[in-house]
């Protein structure tokens, strides 16, 4: 539907469509019911703080417990990496003490093993010094 218009003393005059018209007879009636567009905007401002501000709290909220949960598992994995170092140093204690009990044995069979060889060679000499001599 097209707006009719007419000039009025040399004014272009727009005559609102139908639709226009309705629009405006309902928003007449509504008024005319008790509608107070002030009223309805003061309540979507404080209804739209009301929301915010418990949004943000909740945001607040959350932000909080996920620090908590963080700290909370952080907590958890520490415990765990203690217990581990314990179990770490112990098994470093034993493997030391393997180690030195290790290397002291070596040591001995390798004097043992020198001795006999001195012995052998010790031998050997006066052998040959008995043979080259007697």
């Amino acid at each position: 539907m097209q707006a009719d218009y007419y000039y009025d003393d040399e004014t272009y005059v727009e005559e609102p469509t139908q639709f226009e018209q309705a629009m405006t007879e309902i928003k007449d009636q509504v008024m005319e019911y008790g509608y107070d567009p002030e009223v309805v905007t003061a309540w979507f401002e404080s209804t739209g703080v009301s929301w915010e501000e418990l949004s943000k709290k909740q945001d607040t909220e959350a932000m909080e417990k996920a620090q908590a949960d963080i700290r909370t598992a952080a907590d958890y994995v520490k415990g765990i990496f203690d217990n581990m170092v314990v179990d770490l140093q112990n098994r470093q204690v034993e493997d030391q003490a393997r180690f030195e009990s290790e290397v002291d044995g070596f040591v001995g069979e390798l004097k043992n093993k020198v001795d006999e060889q001195a012995m052998e060679n010790i031998s050997n000499l006066d052998n040959w010094f008995a043979d080259k001599y007697d």
